[in-house]
């Protein structure tokens, strides 16, 4: 087989499988996905046991999310996004060594917001000066 760029020969498979491969994933992928950058909690074992995680992008189908440990995710799973009011029950679709993809086994419920995020303008507390005050204040 020869790469049909340069002519030169490739490693048989190599370049269609990857390429195969990326069409195959944006066939499978039926709904547009929203990028966000959320914290998560993985519940398994009857919501008894929990890992933390980010979820990178999610769409109505689906959710990319990042983890320490990928192969602690069992294969089944509820997902919980706190600031979004969210609960999905979720399966495995692929792991990488520090994210997983999950697909939705159920329309993502909407619950009450466990916890509210709240931006607020960062001010400097005032410090008292060490400078001496001027001589003119002071009463001689």
């Amino acid at each position: 087989m020869t790469d049909p760029d340069n002519g030169q020969p490739t490693p048989t498979g190599i370049t269609t499988i990857a390429a195969e491969s990326e069409e195959q994933n944006k066939a499978l992928r039926d709904s547009h996905r929203k990028r966000v950058l959320q914290s998560a909690v993985i519940a398994f074992h009857g919501r008894h046991t929990t890992l933390d995680g980010a979820v990178r992008d999610i769409s109505d189908t689906g959710a990319r999310i990042r983890v320490s440990d990928p192969m602690l995710v069992p294969d089944e799973f509820v997902l919980l996004i706190d600031l979004e009011g969210l609960e999905v029950d979720c399966e495995i679709a692929w792991r990488t060594d520090k994210e997983i993809g999950a697909h939705f086994l159920t329309p993502p419920k909407k619950v009450a917001v466990k916890r509210k995020q709240t931006v607020v303008e960062d001010k400097a507390p005032e410090r008292p000066s060490l400078l001496r005050k001027p001589l003119s204040s002071l009463d001689i």
